[in-house]
């Protein structure tokens, strides 16, 4: 009987798998078929790994935008420049900033000046400047005082009108003859004049011999030369046919035959004090003559 026999689970599984395979017709699927579904594999693999990439990408690039909006907004406070803008004698913002030549520190012309009239050591380091002419190493840093006025505000504002008033109170324009109209084409020619501010780049000791220049303020020709304002500092002081005045402006020696014109021409800026053109004479002793 049927019932008495004892069928295995695994023969009945195969049996009915067999019998599935023998009543259903096998699938053929055509190579169309089979290449479309390899495309779309490759699609989709290609599709993940550019987002990927993208992803990688775009996360690299807020990265750098967090970073350069950090750079941008970090601002630095200007009590923490102060000491770098500013001068050692009298603890203000440089004004017509001047470096020494030997130590690389810097300070206000009119500070530093003052200084080596009583001493030649650097104010700052005790750096001996020079033995006999410490405003020799002096030289004025344009660079350093435009970087002063960017960084203090309305600095740069306040000292041009300062220096415009004490010149007006100063220095007033003397008045010129009246002239008459040009006739034709004749055009007069008039000598532009200009400003000066003569400064002893000696010592006190060095010029007690020789009588002071009592009239430092001079309006000149601009075609006079750097000789005629020599004869006109040796005149004024009652010095000696030997000795030699040196004439310095902007930190540059300058030589006899140049005019003044030239003078400014050559040194800009760097040149002027107050709106003047600030020339700095030194006497210069003659050698002795030692008998043999």
């Amino acid at each position: 009987m049927e019932s008495d026999l004892v069928v295995p689970k695994g023969s009945l599984e195969d049996a009915r798998v067999e019998r599935a395979r023998a009543l259903s017709p096998p699938l053929q699927t055509s190579p169309q078929v089979i290449a479309t579904a390899h495309s779309a594999a490759r699609q989709g693999r290609s599709a993940q790994s550019k987002t990927g990439t993208l992803g990688r990408s775009g996360s690299r690039l807020l990265h750098l935008g967090w970073e350069r909006a950090n750079q941008e907004e970090h601002l630095v406070p200007l009590s923490q420049l102060t000491p770098y803008i500013s001068c050692y004698i009298c603890k203000g913002y440089l004004i017509d900033a001047a470096t020494i030549t030997e130590c690389l520190h810097s300070f206000c012309k009119s500070c530093i000046i003052k200084h080596f009239e009583h001493s030649n050591k650097c104010p700052k380091c005790n750096i001996v400047v020079h033995e006999a002419k410490p405003h020799n190493n002096l030289r004025l840093d344009p660079h350093l005082q435009s970087i002063v006025y960017k960084l203090v505000a309305g600095l740069e504002e306040k000292e041009k009108k300062q220096r415009h008033e004490f010149s007006k109170e100063n220095c007033p324009e003397t008045s010129k003859p009246a002239t008459g109209p040009s006739e034709g084409n004749i055009m007069e020619f008039v000598e532009p004049d200009m400003s000066l501010v003569l400064e002893s780049m000696d010592t006190n000791a060095d010029i007690e011999h020789f009588k002071p220049l009592k009239m430092k303020f001079v309006r000149v020709s601009g075609n006079a030369t750097i000789g005629h304002i020599e004869k006109f500092l040796k005149r004024k002081m009652e010095l000696a046919a030997a000795y030699r005045v040196d004439i310095m402006c902007g930190g540059q020696l300058l030589k006899n035959s140049q005019s003044l014109q030239e003078v400014q021409c050559a040194v800009g800026e760097a040149g002027l004090q107050d709106g003047l053109l600030a020339l700095y004479y030194s006497i210069v002793l003659p050698p002795l003559n030692v008998a043999c």
